[in-house]
């Protein structure tokens, strides 16, 4: 634990800075006040390039994820239950940061779309889960870059990076 302390001291100053901070130029706000950083410019040369045989429907169907890491870094322990993603049948995509989301994805090349997600609307008091639900919203309505390796999926929009692991209910 005490390896972990700093880098959860920095995830928390990141995530509860203020909109607009000139201090830090990376952050750019995405709703009121809820600012989401671009990973550090090492963290983003490291990134894996755009894989060549993207992820289908066949790679995610009936699997749940769980949340391991977002923009490289961990997070903080908390005793609610871990954010996690989940694909069902009609590519139908659902899970938990904050918040709790579902609704109907849409799968081409490897990028996945949820333009109609559907959400709870609650207060997390962990910062990083209130940002993850905003970041995740956008990815998802935006598009996100789908990688699977092993049992590790990675959802990526070109700057920002979630890292899940497989964690499906029966193994």
């Amino acid at each position: 634990m005490k390896n972990r302390l700093p880098l959860l001291i920095a995830a928390l100053a990141i995530f509860t800075q203020g909109c607009g901070d000139a201090r830090r130029p990376a952050c750019a706000p995405v709703a009121p006040c809820q600012p989401v950083c671009a990973p550090t410019p090492a963290y983003a040369a490291a990134l894996p390039a755009a894989p060549s045989n993207p992820v289908g429907e066949a790679d995610l169907l009936h699997h749940r994820f769980v949340l391991v890491s977002m923009n490289g870094a961990p997070l903080p322990p908390t005793e609610m239950e871990k954010p996690y993603i989940e694909f069902n049948e009609g590519m139908r995509v659902s899970g938990r940061a904050c918040n709790q989301f579902r609704g109907p994805g849409k799968l081409e090349n490897g990028v996945l779309t949820v333009p109609n997600m559907a959400t709870t609307r609650m207060f997390c008091l962990v910062p990083e889960l209130n940002a993850l639900d905003t970041l995740l919203a956008a990815m998802l309505e935006k598009g996100a870059t789908l990688s699977l390796s092993g049992d590790e999926l990675t959802l990526s929009n070109g700057g920002d990076v979630l890292v899940y692991s497989l964690s499906d209910w029966v193994r």
